[in-house]
């Protein structure tokens, strides 16, 4: 659905999608997951759903959270229920202000489901969309604060010690747009662990095939590309990749003819140095992104929090106000209109409008609700008694997704996969820094049988020749 011009106004947008929002919603709304109730749909893909639900206590007091569900055609699959299960086991053991909390994996008659904090914010892939509808590039001390947050939620993950004291060895490995949420002020948290590796056996780490790649492909790191033991630095290489996209306004390994070619982008591809890009990045910061971005990762970064304190030696102090100019620009104004619809659902439930499935059980076939578009507009005032931390934690079904890509990959080996998965109504298929693009690559989860493709790479590396597919 291509979309032309600006937003208004909010409230227009809002009102244009009102029909096909109420259908989505009422699909969804009632509907009991364990002493949970759903209120509201906030994305869909082919293996699950992320839902704002709600829970009353005896005392009226309303908890809200997100809840993300299992289809119900998956729950026979065992690799993917594992591939859930270690998803919330790793989540659930990180407790730190950058990463976004998991509560608890709790099962009730339509399958599991993870019980994760509400946080009220975007995708880090909104504010770039909106800042490139508006002709406008990010301010580069918030763009250094944003990522620095990013880093030390990333640190915390891979800091993460067993009982017994010894490290997990987590890497995220999709520390992408799609999984970075900002919020007031622009703080940012990370999200979504679906892909995590942790390589310990406290963690039940699933292997579907050791060919295969987990994550976004343009933002793989040479070591993912390569199938070489993974550590702490693809991390890094990956924020690198994010901060040169964020400072620049456009992707850096963008999407080719076919995979091997973007693969091979990523390992001996020119990168420019950001001033190529926007003369009045500093110095020191373009020097922080190249090094981030050094393909062998002895030179990088040792860890994401040495990336983090660089980081923060390249801001001016003055980054809290920009910071907060920043989201009243790109990320209030969906929240705002976010809250507004999960209150009009809460009052509905709670008026016995709906008809409540308390049955539980998946639905297929639901189309995801839409999100408004961010609108430059001045944002509204959320009405008094309304709960602080509301979310759109829309990456969630990200995760659901890779992991079922990995799944299909496995079924049928002889051909390349490749998957996307539909955010908010937003089909993933084209560039997320096209103005008018209603689409989000930054969605774009990849799950290849990289066998012959890794090989096809070694060989035009060596050769200097790319061969055709």
């Amino acid at each position: 659905m291509p979309r032309s011009g600006k937003a208004a106004s909010i409230q227009g947008e809002s009102a244009s999608k009102q029909s096909g929002v109420g259908r989505s919603a009422r699909a969804i709304e009632g509907q009991r997951f364990g002493r949970y109730e759903a209120l509201l749909q906030l994305a869909s893909g082919g293996m699950g759903r992320v839902i704002v639900a709600q829970h009353r206590s005896a005392g009226a007091v309303r908890r809200l959270v997100a809840l993300k569900t299992v289809h119900e055609h998956l729950l026979e699959d065992a690799t993917f229920l594992r591939l859930f299960h270690r998803e919330a086991d790793v989540a659930s053991r990180l407790h730190h202000p950058n990463v976004v909390p998991v509560l608890e994996l709790d099962e009730c008659e339509s399958g599991p489901f993870i019980v994760m904090e509400l946080f009220a914010s975007v995708p880090f892939s909104s504010v770039l969309r909106g800042a490139s509808r508006e002709r406008e590039r990010l301010d580069c001390d918030v763009v250094a604060a944003m990522v620095a947050d990013a880093c030390a939620g990333a640190h915390a993950a891979h800091e993460l010690k067993d009982e017994r004291g010894a490290l997990l060895n987590i890497v995220h490995r999709d520390l992408t747009p799609s999984n970075l949420l900002v919020g007031a002020g622009a703080i940012v948290r990370v999200a979504d662990f679906g892909v995590a590796r942790a390589q310990s056996a406290a963690i039940d780490d699933v292997t579907v095939s050791p060919d295969e790649i987990r994550g976004k492909l343009g933002y793989l790191s040479p070591e993912q590309v390569l199938g070489e033991r993974l550590d702490r630095r693809s991390d890094v290489f990956t924020l690198g990749v994010v901060l040169w996209e964020a400072l620049c306004g456009q992707r850096l390994f963008p999407r080719r003819d076919s995979e091997a070619a973007t693969m091979r982008a990523i390992l001996e591809g020119e990168i420019d140095p950001i001033r190529a890009h926007r003369e009045d990045c500093p110095e020191s910061l373009e020097r922080v992104v190249a090094r981030a971005l050094e393909r062998d990762r002895e030179r990088r970064f040792r860890t994401a929090d040495e990336l983090r304190a660089a980081l923060l030696a390249c801001t001016d102090g003055a980054t809290v106000e920009r910071r907060a100019a920043l989201a009243r620009r790109f990320v209030d104004a969906e929240v705002q209109a976010l809250e507004a619809r999960i209150d009009e659902a809460s009052q509905a439930v709670g008026r016995g409008v709906l008809s409540p499935d308390t049955s539980g059980a998946a639905r297929s076939g639901v189309r995801p609700a839409q999100q408004p578009s961010v609108a430059a507009v001045e944002p509204r005032r959320s009405a008094p008694g309304r709960g602080v931390a509301l979310v759109l934690v829309l990456v969630g079904a990200v995760g659901l997704v890779t992991a079922a890509a990995l799944i299909a990959a496995r079924r049928e080996p002889e051909r390349t996969q490749q998957s996307a998965v539909v955010i908010a109504g937003v089909d993933a298929s084209a560039d997320v820094f096209e103005v008018d693009a209603v689409v989000e690559d930054q969605a774009e989860s990849v799950a290849v049988d990289a066998g012959a493709t890794r090989a096809r790479v070694r060989r035009a590396t060596r050769s200097k020749r790319l061969p055709l597919f």
